[in-house]
């Protein structure tokens, strides 16, 4: 393939970018390359890693991994809100949007709930449509997750305890 050939295959992308990453990343050009000639191509490079680890994390929600130690009540706030949901697919927006109004606005901390989600697998992508995901709640674990702190009789209410039932 020639440069020209290259260059057309390649579409412009503009991003602001903090400027402290930005002189760490010609720091690092210099330092590898002698120029920032190359920056096009790193950071190409580091995107495609970053998509490649994500997509690769958001399959890896079949394995069992121990549930992270929640912070505290909003956790289990979070995670009995979704258990009246068990049997249910839902919008990752939708669980957004009650982080949004319980928890919190900022997007660091939508970030970090949303993450505690996923990573424990109490819920796993399904599907994307458009700029909506599907989500697919596991009552099982929200389940073992709730008897924790919650009674039997307390479980009923959530409705978590039947799904599991049936679900065995």
């Amino acid at each position: 393939m020639t440069k020209m050939t290259y260059i057309a295959t390649k579409r412009l992308l503009s991003a602001r970018i903090d400027p402290d990453i930005i002189k760490r990343l010609r720091k690092f050009l210099i330092q590898q390359y002698g120029s920032t000639y190359y920056l096009s191509f790193v950071v190409e490079q580091a995107l495609k890693q970053y998509l490649d680890l994500i997509e690769k994390g958001s399959q890896t929600h079949e394995k069992e991994h121990k549930i992270e130690r929640p912070s505290g009540r909003k956790h289990i706030e979070l995670v009995k809100w979704l258990g009246k949901r068990y049997s249910y697919q839902l919008l990752l927006s939708e669980v957004e949007k009650y982080i949004e109004a319980e928890i919190g606005l900022d997007r660091r901390t939508k970030k970090k709930y949303r993450e505690f989600l996923l990573k424990n697998g109490f819920i796993k992508v399904v599907k994307h449509v458009g700029r909506e995901v599907i989500c697919e709640v596991d009552s099982k674990k929200v389940y073992e997750f709730l008897k924790r702190y919650f009674s039997e009789e307390e479980l009923k209410d959530f409705a978590v305890a039947e799904c599991t039932n049936r679900q065995s």
